[in-house]
């Protein structure tokens, strides 16, 4: 007599696994990954930034960094071939100190800037060869030598693949320095990204001794090609250093030994979980811009170590022309900025909406409860204008 009422329960038991299902593939990023996104609105206020006529912030050579409990930034002057330092907290210059573009202690460019414990380090990536300046003004030349990180790889292929606007430049924790390297192979091949992308180079050896961390599998499908987005951005966090790429939703930790720690997703929920490129061997250049301008794509990965938190901006995709028929831009346009906390063990990100229109994002670092993001243009020519976004 119970017959019936098992039959109800098992059709049940079906409609419950359909639902379930169902509803599991409403956000199978998010929900697949147990993470959670909260909107914040942006409130942005203005931050001024004294200078004098010949003080300038590189497009994107800085470092911000805090020493004595003041917050800093030193800004690589290419006109002036010199370091300015800036007092954030007090909203301007203090010091600038001149390098020789030859010699001894010279260095004939500057790929990026880094600190640590009262030292300031340019690298010349070309040339392999990094100064160590002080805030006295002593000026100490290394050179890099050595190049063998102990892989696979010919140390004569290997070179450091540098490029700041996308977060790719080198970390100094200790005497170790954490370098994104390539080899030198077509970058367009498959095999280009086979390789690890950091290299470990202890000064205190003056020799690499270890690589670590691989691409994105995104760049090694079959249209993996990405033209300059195919790129590696370094940021520490709390415990070690955070491996990204400006195609992938996914941010990599890894300790201080090259041992990874977990894949964190810092994405918006409709960024593709792959990203599909442009066929290899591509040698169509506007079509290559198209795709920069229409897709979705991510800048840098920086960490602010008082709110413990990773922050990266992810480009909203577009329209390749704007209404008037003119061409939209491959980085001005409307972002996200993710902030992703170590508190929260990187399971919920907040997520702001940025104009990217009045601001050039490269330029953007931590700054107190929050970041510091470049204006695109300053009406005073002694004045740095800039946007400050409180995290909240």
């Amino acid at each position: 007599m119970r017959q019936p009422f098992v039959d109800i329960d098992r059709y049940m038991i079906r409609f419950i696994l359909i639902l379930l299902i169902y509803i599991a593939g409403c956000k199978p990023r998010i929900q697949d990954l147990d993470i959670c996104i909260r909107e914040k609105e942006a409130q942005l206020t203005d931050f001024h930034l004294r200078t004098d006529s010949l003080g300038v912030v590189g497009a994107f050579s800085f470092t911000a960094f805090e020493k004595d409990q003041i917050e800093f930034l030193a800004a690589w002057n290419e006109a002036l071939n010199a370091i300015d330092i800036y007092n954030l907290d007090e909203g301007s210059i203090i010091d600038r100190i001149i390098i020789d573009e030859e010699g001894p202690k010279g260095i004939p460019n500057v790929d990026a800037l880094f600190y640590q414990e009262d030292i300031i380090y340019l690298i010349d990536a070309a040339s392999k060869r990094i100064l160590k300046v002080g805030f006295d003004h002593r000026i100490e030349l290394l050179n890099l030598r050595n190049i063998d990180f102990n892989d696979s790889r010919n140390p004569d292929m290997v070179f450091f693949s540098v490029s700041p606007e996308f977060g790719s430049v080198p970390l100094i924790h200790d005497h170790l320095v954490y370098f994104p390297v390539g080899t030198q192979t077509n970058f367009e091949s498959v095999d280009y990204y086979k390789e690890n992308v950091v290299g470990v180079y202890d000064l205190q050896e003056s020799q690499g001794i270890l690589s670590f961390g691989n691409w994105d599998k995104g760049y090694v499908q079959k249209n993996g090609y990405f033209g300059s987005l195919g790129e590696v951005s370094l940021s520490r966090f709390e415990d070690g250093i955070a491996i990204s790429f400006p195609i992938s939703p996914v941010v990599s930790l890894y300790d201080w030994h090259g041992d990874k720690v977990k894949d964190i997703w810092m994405a918006s929920q409709t960024f593709p979980k792959q990203l599909e490129g442009l066929p290899r061997y591509n040698d169509d250049l506007q079509r290559e811009r198209n795709f920069l301008v229409t897709s979705p794509w991510f800048l840098k990965t920086f960490y602010h170590a008082k709110k413990k938190s990773l922050i990266r901006f992810e480009k909203k995709e577009q329209r390749l022309k704007k209404p008037d028929q003119t061409l939209n831009s491959t980085l001005f346009g409307e972002w996200y900025l993710h902030v992703s906390n170590d508190d929260s063990f990187f399971v919920c990100i907040d997520q702001y909406d940025i104009n990217g229109y009045d601001h050039f994002l490269p330029i953007s670092f931590p700054f107190k409860d929050g970041i510091l993001i470049k204006k695109l243009n300053d009406e005073n020519e002694s004045i740095l204008e800039f946007s400050y976004l409180e995290i909240q």
